[in-house]
């Protein structure tokens, strides 16, 4: 991912919710911009890095359900 998106290590593992959807928030941003200059047939449009976002994002999504899905199932084992 580093190579996707210019961030810091720490910020690429994070394993907290909020810090997911932060990072979740930077994919969809970056990708929004690649389909734009993909729509707009810019000479800067990469397919495969567009692939790769895609990828990412949906990589990161799941790892965000996880998190959420094991947050809700402790918060229910102890209640």
């Amino acid at each position: 991912m580093p190579r996707l998106l210019p961030l810091w290590p720490h910020e690429i593992a994070v394993d907290t919710i909020a810090g997911r959807v932060r990072l979740i928030e930077k994919l969809e941003s970056a990708l929004r911009a690649e389909r734009r200059r993909g729509l707009m047939s810019h000479w800067s449009y990469d397919l495969a890095r567009h692939a790769q976002l895609f990828a990412a994002c949906r990589e990161e999504r799941a790892a965000l359900a996880a998190i959420q899905e094991s947050h809700r199932s402790t918060r229910e084992g102890t209640a």
